[in-house]
């Protein structure tokens, strides 16, 4: 459990890398000082314990990332991410085909990352996102 077990370096790194927000050692101590008290179990519990470092103005937006930085942690999709860029360049590596296409990985909520690969082949992947290839 992320929440309840990680260090508060920890939370803020992956508060930071995946949710790109600031502050982050403020809200990995606020979590830090709720779950001291009792265990985060719900997400309401989880608001709660960062309400005291949650702008106000963009509470929705905070909000949003923050459990976005979390899910991305819980899912593994950064790892799942490197792993289809392996694949993909493997594949790269080991054709001989001339074709130029664009490879497009997206998520919901996740940063959308582009990038030229050539050559490379039609495979089916699966992993946790979207992969779509534009000849």
């Amino acid at each position: 459990d992320i929440v309840n077990n990680r260090s508060e370096e920890e939370l803020a790194r992956i508060f930071a890398q995946y949710g790109e927000l600031e502050t982050t050692w403020k809200i990995a101590a606020c979590i830090a000082r709720a779950r001291a008290a009792e265990p985060i179990m719900t997400t309401a519990q989880l608001v709660d314990a960062v309400a005291p470092c949650t702008p106000k103005r963009d509470e929705s937006k905070f909000l949003t990332k923050l459990f976005q930085s979390l899910r991305i942690e819980v899912n593994g999709e950064m790892e799942a991410l490197k792993m289809a860029l392996e694949h993909f360049k493997f594949l790269t590596k080991n054709t001989c085909l001339s074709i130029e296409f664009k490879l497009c990985f997206c998520k919901f909520f996740c940063k959308e990352i582009f990038m030229n690969i050539s050559p490379v082949c039609k495979t089916s992947v699966s992993f946790p996102f979207l992969v779509s290839v534009f000849l």
